[in-house]
């Protein structure tokens, strides 16, 4: 098909960003630090939560120490429980 590409693009605050960019995130401040600012602060960003949720569709060992808290957050913004700010 013209046009396709192989990797999917999310909308970021009015901007395109690659799945392939969104690990930027992590080399700066790392999941464990993102989980407890979106504990702490009882809200998510949609970077934060494409993030996660990428997370967990990869099988890096790092990640999958903290699958259980990964799917905590996102089952809450799913019911309400955490605000999502864009």
């Amino acid at each position: 098909m013209p046009g396709t590409s192989m990797q999917k693009k999310s909308r970021v605050k009015g901007r395109s960003l690659r799945t392939d960019q969104i690990g930027t995130i992590s080399k700066s401040i790392g999941i464990k630090k993102i989980i407890t600012q979106i504990y702490s602060s009882k809200k998510i960003s949609r970077e934060q939560q494409v993030y996660l949720m990428s997370s967990l569709l990869s099988n890096e060992a790092k990640v999958q120490a903290y699958k259980c808290s990964i799917n905590r957050i996102l089952e809450a913004v799913h019911t309400g429980q955490l605000i999502r700010v864009d």
